[in-house]
């Protein structure tokens, strides 16, 4: 969605940017769990969507959006002039919990069926993003 391109667009080294990038993260993880739940699962449910509509895809994008919010939420406790150990352990188990949901929705057989490539690619990335916080 365009509000996820907005806030990956944003520069989180600045309290104003990380502010923004996690406004945008939010709204896009809510459009799609609005498209999934309201659109893709309701009265106009369409038995045969394209795979980048089909549940686990826009499950796994709203997770994604929600994990990179939480990224920015730890960026952003990472520069307080005084380190809160345990606000950050919080924030980087949320977000490693978050990464984790979306790489099981990313490895999805009807994913893996109709788009291997971008299963594959998004899982690794998934994975690593997931193993690094929960190493923090």
């Amino acid at each position: 969605s365009l509000q996820s391109h907005i806030g990956a667009s944003q520069d989180i080294s600045t309290k104003e940017g990380r502010s923004k990038a996690i406004k945008m993260f939010g709204m896009a993880a809510t459009t799609f769990g609005h498209l999934r739940t309201d659109l893709m699962e309701g009265e106009s449910k369409d038995d045969n969507p394209s795979a980048d509509l089909s549940s686990p895809a826009l499950l796994m994008s709203e997770y994604i959006n929600l994990a990179q919010g939480q990224y920015c939420a730890y960026e952003a406790a990472t520069n307080r002039p005084t380190q809160l150990h345990g606000l950050l352990a919080k924030i980087a188990a949320a977000a490693a919990d978050l990464y984790g949901k979306a790489l099981e929705h990313s490895q999805d057989p009807i994913l893996k069926a109709r788009l291997p490539d971008t299963s594959k690619s998004y899982g690794a990335h998934l994975k690593t993003m997931s193993i690094y916080f929960r190493a923090r």
